[in-house]
């Protein structure tokens, strides 16, 4: 049996994201054990070209939830929106993201798997592909590599996780 577009996104995404709630959470207990603003693990960058935690988590997000229901719809808004500046914030919208994937049926996904799926970056400028292409070779990628930067700095900053604080809840045969 061929494995379900569903199966390759959606339910990666719902193993990935309450880990990232637990590492936001952990950040969060960090900050208030050392008596730091949130601003002192939210604000980190790996390098100084790259996206700060706080960006870290808002994209994972938009590659997820937002990825899967603009796949559906046909088009995929490129997101400029802030990242939220506070734990509670990025918490909120983690949760928000679980809750909408947890709407989604491998039904509609399936259906939307072949038709078109636009990513767009400007009114003059758009990334055409299927939906499934669009998933599996643009979001999916996107979701694991700000997944893992995030987990990299909250590791580089001292904080005591391991690869199961990334991993989430496996699926395990019962």
């Amino acid at each position: 049996m061929p494995l379900a577009l569903y199966d390759a996104t959606v339910t990666i995404y719902l193993q990935i994201l309450p880990a990232m709630a637990d590492l936001i959470d952990k950040a969060e207990a960090h900050c208030r054990a050392h008596d730091l603003p949130d601003s002192a693990l939210l604000d980190v960058r790996l390098a100084p070209d790259m996206w700060h935690l706080a960006r870290q988590f808002h994209v994972v997000c938009i590659h997820s939830a937002t990825a899967v229901t603009g796949a559906i719809a046909g088009e995929v808004l490129l997101d400029t929106r802030p990242a939220h500046n506070d734990f509670a914030g990025l918490r909120a919208q983690v949760n928000a993201a679980i809750a909408t994937l947890r709407t989604i049926t491998p039904e509609q996904l399936e259906e939307a798997s072949g038709r078109d799926a636009a990513y767009v970056i400007s009114p003059t400028r758009r990334m055409e592909f299927t939906a499934q292409n669009y998933l599996l070779s643009l979001a999916m990628p996107n979701f694991m590599f700000h997944a893992t930067t995030a987990y990299d700095i909250l590791r580089a900053q001292g904080l005591t996780i391991g690869k199961i604080d990334f991993l989430g809840a496996l699926p395990l045969k019962v």
